[in-house]
C-alpha cells in the first residue's frame, strides 16, 4: 500500500468517526440545550396558580416522609458526589487503555483511537442521559420538595418543577455505568470492573441521598434517576459496540 493509499484510508477512518460517533453527540447536545431553554414556556407553574394543588396530601406516602428536611450544605454535598462520579467515569477507562500502551498490549495508533472513541462514548452517555432527564421534567413537571413549603413563592418559577427525575443521580449512575461496561469491553480484570460496580453504586446512593437531604427531590426522584441513568449508559454502550462490530 503507497502512501496515497494511506491517506485515503485514514481520511476514510476519519470520516466513518465522524459520522457514526460526533455527528450523533453533536446532536443530541443540541437536542439537550433546546430542552432546557424552553422551560419557561412548557413548564406551567401550577402550585401558584392554584396553590390547594400543592400539598402534603397530593404526595405517595413514600415520598411525604421527606417533605421539611433541608440540611445545610447538602446541595453542595450532592454537587460533589455528581462531579465526582464524572471525574471518575472518565479517569478510570482512561487509565486503563493507558495501562494497555505502556504493557505494549497494544500500539500507540490503537490506544488514541481506544481513547478518542471512549470519550466520545462518555460524552454521548452523558448527553443522552441529559436529555432523557430533561424530557421528563418537561413532561411529568413534578414541584421540588421545597416548593410545597410556600407554593404560591416558590412555585412561581419554571426551574422548580425539575423534580422528576433527579438529573445528578441519573448522571453518576449514566457515567460510572458507562465506564464499567468499557472496562469490559477492553477486557478488563473482573476484580476491576466490580470494584469500579461497587464503588459506582456507594455514589450514585450518597448523591441521591443528599439530594434528599437538600430538599432537591423525592425519594422516588432518586431511584427513578439511578435506574434511569444506569439504563441509558447501557442502550447507548450497546448500541455503540454493536455498530462498531457490525462495522470492523
Amino acid at each position: 500500500m503507497n502512501r496515497q493509499d494511506d491517506k485515503a484510508t485514514a481520511l476514510y477512518k476519519v470520516q466513518t468517526f465522524f459520522n457514526q460517533n460526533i455527528a450523533p453527540l453533536l446532536m443530541t447536545m443540541a437536542l439537550w440545550a433546546a430542552a432546557v431553554h424552553i422551560r419557561g414556556t412548557v413548564i406551567r407553574p401550577k402550585c401558584s396558580i392554584i396553590p390547594t394543588s400543592c400539598t402534603a396530601s397530593s404526595i405517595p406516602a413514600i415520598d411525604r416522609v421527606t417533605l421539611g428536611i433541608d440540611l445545610p450544605n447538602a446541595d453542595l454535598f450532592s454537587f460533589y458526589g455528581q462531579n465526582s462520579s464524572g471525574v471518575l467515569g472518565f479517569l478510570i477507562p482512561l487509565f486503563w487503555t493507558l495501562s494497555l500502551g505502556l504493557r505494549k498490549k497494544i500500539n500507540w495508533t490503537t490506544l488514541f483511537g481506544f481513547l478518542a472513541f471512549d470519550a466520545t462514548l462518555l460524552l454521548q452517555t452523558i448527553c443522552t442521559n441529559g436529555l432523557l432527564t430533561e424530557i421528563s421534567h418537561l413532561v411529568v413537571q413534578r414541584p421540588r420538595p421545597f416548593v410545597y413549603s410556600s407554593p404560591t413563592v416558590l412555585g412561581a418559577d419554571p426551574a422548580n418543577y425539575t423534580s422528576f427525575y433527579s438529573g445528578h443521580t441519573s448522571f453518576s449512575a449514566a457515567t460510572l455505568t458507562a465506564a464499567v461496561l468499557i472496562l469490559i469491553h477492553r477486557k478488563a480484570p473482573a476484580w476491576l470492573y466490580f470494584g469500579v460496580l461497587l464503588l459506582g453504586q456507594g455514589f450514585i446512593f450518597t448523591t441521591g441521598h443528599f439530594r434528599i437531604l437538600a430538599s432537591r427531590h423525592f425519594l422516588t426522584d432518586v431511584i427513578c434517576g439511578g435506574l434511569a441513568g444506569t439504563l441509558a449508559a447501557w442502550f447507548v454502550c450497546t448500541l455503540s459496540y454493536q455498530r462498531t462490530q457490525r462495522d470492523s
